[in-house]
């Protein structure tokens, strides 16, 4: 597990005063309309994380206040706070929070993992990443619905958050997900790899129609070569009157054809 961070033992770590004073200003923009101790504060503040940092509510000093109280007050936090904190932490990119939290077990819920993972991903921080990687968390962890981390990867177009999640053993899932994505933002490296990592029938056939759909010619061209079903891409582009795609998609099927002849003349 990783340490908790050096701050967190240094001789000017905020006293309990210092850190209520803060997260005072944070507290009060979440909506607390008296005064409380500083972990109660930090608990209203880590339920309104989200518009908070919406807000751009937090000032430098909150980490170490945060970390402070955590020091302090943390065998009297419950598992569903720390998670929520953990959770804030994610999110705001603060790898000392989350570091100080992942130092001790951590009760998971069910997408606990997922959901604090995506937030880092969206943090844009690969050393968040790298925390909860080391702490356990699986690179090909999966939401409920079937969502990737990887697919969260690229949607960032983090080459670096990619490459990282690639490394730790994700690979683009069979149903295409990670795919979709890739296709839709046309990030040829990124379908490449996808293509590489065995993307089935189905996969190519739906990241054709989404590339298709998103004006991704160029992706829809890499998917045609890679040998993508061309239905239902041709029937919706058709619909849509997308003129450029039913022609690459046409000339892609006459190209086959002409390959098929040429076997099948040799055959005979």
């Amino acid at each position: 597990m990783p340490a908790l961070p050096a701050d967190a033992a240094a001789p000017n770590m905020p006293d309990d005063e210092q850190a209520a004073a803060a997260l005072r200003p944070v507290y009060r923009r979440a909506g607390g309309q008296h005064d409380a101790p500083a972990d109660a504060m930090l608990r209203r503040i880590a339920d309104d994380a989200s518009n908070l940092l919406r807000l751009a509510a937090f000032p430098a000093a909150f980490e170490l206040a945060a970390v402070a109280v955590l020091k302090r007050h943390g065998a009297s936090m419950d598992a569903e706070f720390r998670i929520d904190l953990l959770a804030l932490a994610c999110e705001a990119g603060y790898a000392g929070l989350a570091a100080a939290l992942l130092a001790e077990r951590l009760a998971w819920r069910d997408g606990d993992r997922f959901e604090c993972m995506t937030l880092a991903i969206r943090s844009g921080q690969p050393s968040l990443v790298s925390l909860l990687l080391a702490a356990g968390i699986d690179a090909r962890t999966r939401s409920a619905c079937g969502a990737t981390l990887l697919g969260h990867a690229i949607a960032t177009g983090n080459a670096a958050m990619v490459q990282l999640l690639r490394d730790a053993g994700a690979r683009a899932d069979a149903d295409g997900h990670a795919l979709a994505v890739a296709a839709s933002l046309g990030w040829a490296e990124m379908i490449g790899q996808c293509i590489d990592d065995g993307a089935g029938s189905a996969a190519l056939a739906g990241a054709l129609d989404i590339a298709a759909h998103a004006g991704q010619h160029r992706a829809l061209g890499q998917l045609l070569q890679a040998g993508a079903p061309v239905d239902p891409a041709l029937r919706h582009a058709t619909r849509r009157g997308d003129t450029e795609a039913v022609e690459l998609i046409h000339a892609d099927v006459a190209a086959r054809l002409l390959v098929s002849g040429a076997l099948l003349s040799r055959l005979i």
